[in-house]
């Protein structure tokens, strides 16, 4: 009853923890404007795909059911006081902290490995995968749909063909994750 989301509080809960355990000068506005910027990263992750078109590398995403329409991205407002300002880039630290630890624990859950004893669903052609990056921006999430796949001896998927926005490449099967609701 409410797996899913129980484990996304629980991930949010340890990662808010670890970062907010280091942080040593947390007032309540700092604290406010952080879980304002932990809200945009966490509703912004895609879970599946926004339409049946093949081509289209646009995810569904928490805002998309929250706002009821897609969300937009402001540029960051640089204060122009100095108080405000160190404040600013205090939190914009914070944010980048907690969206490092989460992609360290949040993508490692949607790709959990079973014993291979076990069989999964492979990667099919047409499905909408998480390309795992090192060093993102905070708030990227790389998309690609896979185009081919290739097959090793065994007969399971290894590696696949993929195109994102910009250009297409080859990459293992480790290296993609699955949406949190993919096809299957």
């Amino acid at each position: 009853m409410g797996g899913v989301w129980e484990r996304m509080v629980g991930i949010i809960k340890r990662v808010l923890k670890g970062v907010m355990g280091k942080a040593t000068r947390v007032t309540d506005e700092i604290l406010t404007t952080l879980l304002c910027e932990v809200e945009a990263i966490v509703n912004s992750r895609p879970l599946t795909k926004l339409s049946d078109d093949p081509s289209d590398l646009m995810p569904l995403t928490p805002n998309h059911l929250l706002l009821m329409r897609e969300p937009c991205t402001l540029p960051p407002c640089v204060p122009s006081s100095n108080a405000y300002r160190n404040r600013w880039r205090y939190v914009q630290h914070l944010a980048q902290e907690f969206w490092s630890r989460f992609m360290r624990e949040y993508l490692p859950e949607l790709n959990r490995r079973s014993s291979w004893t076990e069989r999964k669903r492979d990667v099919a052609i047409g499905d909408l995968v998480l390309v795992k990056q090192a060093g993102l921006p905070r708030g990227l999430w790389p998309l690609a749909l896979v185009r081919e796949v290739l097959k090793g001896r065994d007969g399971a998927v290894r590696s696949v063909k993929v195109q994102t926005r910009v250009s297409s490449f080859l990459r293992p099967i480790v290296s993609l994750i699955p949406l949190e609701f993919g096809s299957g």
